[in-house]
């Protein structure tokens, strides 16, 4: 297991909790992702399945696949709101990999992000002439929510 290399994706971008866990509080960054499945990248990301109670492995009679499903690609019911697909490498395993940067379609600043950090990003797209279109996450006033913007 510790030899795979998971990339996590999500289908949803506005989710309060999700920017809460994984962005360092709202201080971090989302990318976006052109949904492209004739490219390696893509296509190959599988779906999450969520489910009440814990998989058991058979060893003997599962096959590798069912294996697979049971040990990386499952989760508990209760983090299902993640719309999870996650791209499994087995080749080069985990560490820092590198997506091609066609593929990149846009990027959410967290609502709590700060400016100097966001223009760092703005800059490096620019010089690796990304054409990106550029997001700001805002927490809502009136409910515990976030809304998405693009940013002008």
């Amino acid at each position: 297991m510790n030899k795979i290399g998971i990339f996590s994706l999500s289908e949803v971008n506005d989710d309060i909790l999700m920017w809460s866990h994984y962005s360092d509080s709202h201080k971090g960054y989302c990318l976006e992702f052109i949904d492209d499945n004739t490219h390696f990248f893509v296509s190959r990301a599988q779906k999450v399945i969520y489910r009440k109670e814990l998989p058991v492995v058979n060893p003997l009679r599962d096959k590798e696949t069912e294996r697979l499903e049971k040990t990386v690609l499952t989760k508990a019911k209760n983090w299902s709101y993640e719309k999870e697909w996650r791209l499994l490498d087995f080749e080069k395993g985990p560490g820092i990999q590198v997506f091609p940067a066609r593929l990149l379609k846009g990027v959410i600043f967290g609502a709590l992000m700060p400016g100097e950090e966001k223009q760092k990003i703005k800059e490096y797209c620019k010089i690796g002439h990304l054409d990106v279109q550029f997001y700001q996450s805002v927490l809502s006033n009136r409910s515990y929510s976030l809304e998405v913007t693009k940013c002008i």
